[in-house]
């Protein structure tokens, strides 16, 4: 099972990567639940396997300052650790969060 899951995987991020290397740009909605956490993962990958790219991908999250604080608390932490990431790796991507005014 291990094995099917990875080479699920490593489709996923194929595509991806066949996307960049055509001209376009990814991106991912991210909430910090099991799906968009695994999408996000795949996409950064994807991004740091295509490697010289000069095209800007993005991820976006909402901050609705209603949820409950572990979990905004949560969302926050693994987007700033992605933050960093991207940094340290010089990627190009951008992390927006949008919040009600």
């Amino acid at each position: 099972m291990e094995q099917e899951i990875l080479s699920k995987m490593e489709a996923a991020i194929s595509v991806m990567q066949r996307y960049i290397e055509l001209g376009h740009s990814l991106s991912c909605a991210y909430s910090g639940g099991k799906d968009s956490t695994c999408a996000l993962v795949l996409m950064v990958e994807a991004i740091r396997r295509a490697g010289g790219t000069t095209i800007t991908h993005h991820v976006q999250s909402a901050d609705t300052t209603i949820e409950n604080p572990t979990i905004a608390n949560f969302l926050h932490s693994v987007l700033d650790e992605l933050q960093l990431y991207i940094e340290a790796s010089a990627l190009p991507v951008q992390v927006h969060v949008t919040a009600p005014s």
